[in-house]
């Protein structure tokens, strides 16, 4: 359901005009940024998300909304409702741990993301590492990956080998574990993007460590045979591009 309001409306004009049995859980709304919360009527609940960061468009809200709208019910919650602000999205009931799941689990997660229908928009990497670059801790602007800034700006983005709808954001606080299987949340980074990204950024998330980046990258080529063929360059989860 998308509304055609364009005004943002308060969070209270949202429950009044939409969702008016449904009241905030305040009990479970805690974790929840920006005015976010958790709506519930009887025992049925509703994530209600607000968009509040100053510096995105709201056309990234809305890309959120539609990735979510794309996605299947085996990776993400359902989208229910969109109005200029706000969206309601499906709670999953289950279990969050801070630490990443095992890799068998996670490369089976990912291998069933990159097979999805990629997203209508897609990341431009140098304008993307140009603005981490001047928001980062000066103590990590360092020559040495100036130079290598300057070099991608030269040469331009190195010409994808396979492009894939990614997440952007998977960390153990965006995984969640349901009676049906494990679900990915918070998708407002998600984009089509080079798919060897995307394992960069969950070596990264594995604390760079090799055994665990050659058990995922092994376990991903195991569960699908020739999907993740050696054909494709992985390189290591700390290398830039």
């Amino acid at each position: 359901m998308r509304s055609n309001n364009n005004n943002p409306l308060t969070r209270d004009e949202i429950l009044s005009r939409y969702f008016p049995q449904y009241r905030p859980a305040v009990a479970t709304s805690q974790g929840l940024s920006g005015g976010s919360c958790i709506i519930a009527h009887d025992t049925h609940r509703i994530v209600l998300r607000r968009h509040h960061d100053p510096d995105a468009p709201p056309a990234h809200f809305l890309r959120h909304y539609r990735a979510l709208s794309q996605l299947p019910a085996s990776l993400a919650p359902r989208a229910l409702f969109y109005t200029p602000g706000w969206m309601a999205v499906e709670y999953l009931h289950g279990v969050v741990n801070s630490a990443l799941p095992d890799a068998d689990e996670l490369a089976a997660l990912l291998y069933h993301l990159h097979q999805q229908p990629r997203f209508g928009w897609r990341i431009a990497l140098s304008p993307l590492l140009a603005q981490y670059w001047s928001c980062c801790d000066p103590a990590r602007r360092t020559p040495f990956w100036l130079r290598r800034l300057k070099q991608l700006q030269k040469n331009g983005e190195p010409r994808p080998l396979r492009l894939a709808p990614l997440h952007m954001d998977v960390h153990g606080d965006n995984i969640v574990l349901t009676s049906a299987g494990l679900r990915l949340i918070d998708w407002e980074y998600a984009a089509t993007a080079i798919l060897r990204w995307s394992w960069r950024q969950y070596g990264l998330r594995m604390n760079a460590s090799t055994d665990n980046w050659q058990t995922l990258m092994q376990r991903a080529r195991e569960s699908t045979p020739g999907s993740y063929g050696d054909r494709y360059d992985y390189g290591t989860p700390g290398s830039l591009c």
